[in-house]
């Protein structure tokens, strides 16, 4: 089994598509049930094939028209997705699908079993005449076989794929721009010949770009737990939804362009490149690996690369992001540099181009028995303006708009602009998630940052955040560097199985690194130089840390900066947890664990600050330094914790300050520590 062969149909050669257009005449009694007005819509008259018929697929793979171009460009001409119409449109009186027990079928369940049966059996009657004068062989080319294996390139006389585009349907939970895609035989559409595969989707306004894009995707990839960028059916990742780009993304989406994930998993190289992942080692601009192992030696002494555009040459970085251990799900951190080149599929409106970033958890195995297993919703994006606690209105429930505060981020367990909110809208102290449930989540529809609302220039569509806006991507000149003294860092983030997770491979703590890319100028090309350290554990801003953190390594303190250890208030639990500073708050409180052979440094008058009923762990085996100057402040209601065995160094006017606090130690006596520190056993956290 592997992921390079589809899941059910081959990411590579030529398929060719047939569509077929169908309506329901909603006669006698039953015109009350048409989901569309009488006269149509202006993109889809009654009685006639859509003006977009010929949009979708183009009869020759060298076509413009979206999906062939889409696949193509995406695939570097891998996969060559053509298709064709019917030239008639297939008109169904309501009144004449019957049930077993002959009486109307007016709402079909989801899989509409009896209206598709009525289009096959009306298409096979029809002479088969199409838009572009395929023939009905032209659409065999191909024998499927099992989920995972090698497809057959010869025919075995079934349609591959046939699409049934609907205008005005009645059908449970299939509304407008919406449906799916299933493997099967849905009957004989032309003489002897089936279907291999078929799907199933209603768009009575627009052009279906996306809709028939993502369920034709489907077969690339899998099921439902295929889904990325969407709230779709299955068991996400995230506690929240999240935006994104993606073959895969669908309703949530800030874009449709595919991500060097899609392109790995489905082995869409450049032919022109040696690795699948790539990129230019920026002192001799030479091809170089991009995908790198944390800690191993970089191409050159300086860390420089250079990332061409991702869309038209498959450059990209791929790291692993240190820490997580089996039967925790995998991390990686994806970067792509996005310039919006004319005539190719990119992101568009106000998404600058720039480099971007997203996270992957998971659904990293391209081979074996789980190669389509995993859930969906997989993608994190990175965001370059950062993660927030955001605040919202008191009215959650009508007033959809999300508030920024600059003085409440949250680099490592907050929300950002790409996400749909979990949030208590009742206020009975849970938060209800999972497909099929009414979820407490806010879909935002405004942004207001530190007190001014932001307008429509913000933003990709009116003003949802998630669709797209313009402090999504990272460039030399704002947001231009990801690392533990940044905001966002190229860390692990948490995830959430919901409605009942965590569960055992879900990752819950925050493993600090010295992971630093830093995008330094955009040439004339428009590639982008970056530096990548394994070694940059510097804080040289303020930084706002919440969350279960454990650094194994290194943190260097600047001198005057801060690191404020606190509480979190971006629900990452579904139940409110007994707090003493606040009742409102729905993630654990914050630990900072200093693990054997860390090295912690305060240079002079630096500080952590532990506030908010947080903890501050010194393990035994850890180093602490504290400069001339630099305090550690334990405020009312947090922790210190040392442990016998830990090494303590204080400079002058250096120390530890409380207010009203549990100290989990005797005493600190003389600058003299190591043996004068008592050993206490640390919470259970």
């Amino acid at each position: 089994m592997d992921a390079r062969n589809g899941w059910a149909i081959s990411p590579e050669g030529r398929l060719h598509v047939l569509l077929i257009f169908a309506e329901i005449n909603f006669d006698g009694d039953f015109a009350h049930l048409d989901p569309i007005a009488p006269e149509g819509t202006k993109d889809w008259k009654p009685r006639k094939i859509p003006w977009w018929k010929d949009k979708l697929f183009s009869k020759e793979p060298d076509g413009n028209s979206y999906m062939t171009k889409f696949f193509r460009q995406a695939s570097f001409g891998k996969f060559q997705v053509t298709g064709d119409y019917l030239d008639t449109i297939i008109t169904i009186d309501i009144s004449s699908v019957k049930d077993r027990s002959g009486r109307v079928v007016t709402e079909d369940p989801y899989g509409n079993g009896y209206f598709r049966s009525e289009v096959v059996r009306r298409a096979a009657k029809m002479p088969f005449r199409t838009g572009f004068g395929s023939v009905a062989g032209d659409f065999d080319r191909w024998e499927l076989t099992t989920t995972g294996m090698q497809k057959i390139n010869k025919p075995n006389g079934n349609f591959d794929m046939v699409m049934i585009i609907w205008r005005n349907i009645h059908v449970r939970n299939l509304g407008d721009n919406s449906g799916f895609v299933s493997p099967g035989d849905i009957g004989k559409i032309h003489q002897d010949m089936g279907t291999d595969s078929y799907s199933m989707f209603r768009m009575s306004n627009f052009v279906p770009l996306s809709i028939c894009r993502h369920e034709f995707s489907h077969m690339l990839y899998g099921g439902n737990n295929f889904h990325n960028a969407s709230g779709g059916v299955g068991t996400h990742t995230f506690i929240c939804g999240l935006g994104g780009w993606s073959n895969m993304s669908n309703d949530a989406r800030c874009s449709d362009t595919w991500n060097v994930w899609d392109r790995e998993r489905l082995g869409w190289k450049n032919p022109d490149n040696q690795f699948l992942v790539t990129a230019r080692d920026g002192i001799t601009m030479t091809e170089i690996s991009g995908e790198l192992s944390y800690g191993k030696p970089l191409p050159n002494e300086k860390g420089h690369f250079v990332l061409r555009d991702f869309v038209s040459t498959g450059d990209a970085l791929k790291i692993k992001l240190p820490g997580l251990t089996s039967p925790v799900n995998n991390q990686y951190l994806w970067i792509e540099n996005h310039q919006r080149i004319k005539g190719w599929i990119d992101f568009d409106q106000v998404m600058i181009p720039g480099m971007y970033a997203f996270i992957t958890v998971g659904k990293d195995e391209l081979t074996g028995s789980r190669t389509f297993g995993g859930n969906n919703n997989y993608g994190f994006p990175l965001v370059a303006a950062g993660n927030y606690d955001f605040s919202y209105p008191a009215d959650r429930t009508n007033d959809k708009r999300i508030f920024i505060d600059s003085d409440r981020p949250n680099a490592f367990t907050g929300y950002h602009l790409l996400m749909s909110h979990a949030n208590d809208l009742d206020g009975n102290g849970e938060i209800v998630l999972g497909a099929g449930r009414k979820e407490e989540i806010i879909f935002p529809n405004g942004v207001v940052k530190d007190g001014v609302e932001m307008t429509e220039e913000f933003f990709d569509y009116k003003t949802y955040p998630v669709y797209g806006n313009t402090d999504i991507a990272f460039t030399p000149q704002r947001y231009h560097k990801i690392g533990i003294g940044y905001n966002p860092a190229a860390v692990p983030v948490y995830s959430h199985s919901n409605p009942g997770g965590p569960r055992e491979f879900d990752n819950r703590r925050i493993y600090l690194n010295g992971i630093s890319i830093e995008f330094q100028r955009t040439d004339e090309s428009g590639n982008i130089h970056l530096k990548i350290r394994w070694e940059d554990f510097d804080i040289v801003n303020n930084v706002r840390w919440c969350g279960n953190i454990v650094s194994n390594e290194k943190i260097n303190l600047f001198p005057g900066r801060m690191i404020l250890l606190d509480q979190g208030y971006s629900p990452q639990v579904t139940k409110i947890q007994n707090l003493s500073i606040s009742d409102s708050a729905f993630a654990e409180p914050s630990v900072l664990e200093l693990r054997p052979g860390s090295e912690t440094t305060l240079d002079r008058w630096s500080s952590i600050r532990v506030q908010g009923g947080s903890s501050l762990l010194v393990r035994a085996g850890s180093k602490l330094t504290l400069r001339r100057g630099a305090k550690i402040i334990i405020a009312e209601g947090s922790f210190l914790w040392i442990e016998k065995g830990s090494v303590i160094e204080l400079e002058r006017g250096a120390g530890f300050q409380f207010t009203k606090s549990q100290v989990g130690m005797h005493s600190i006596v003389s600058p003299q520590f190591n043996d004068r520190i008592s050993h206490v056993d640390p919470p259970s956290k």
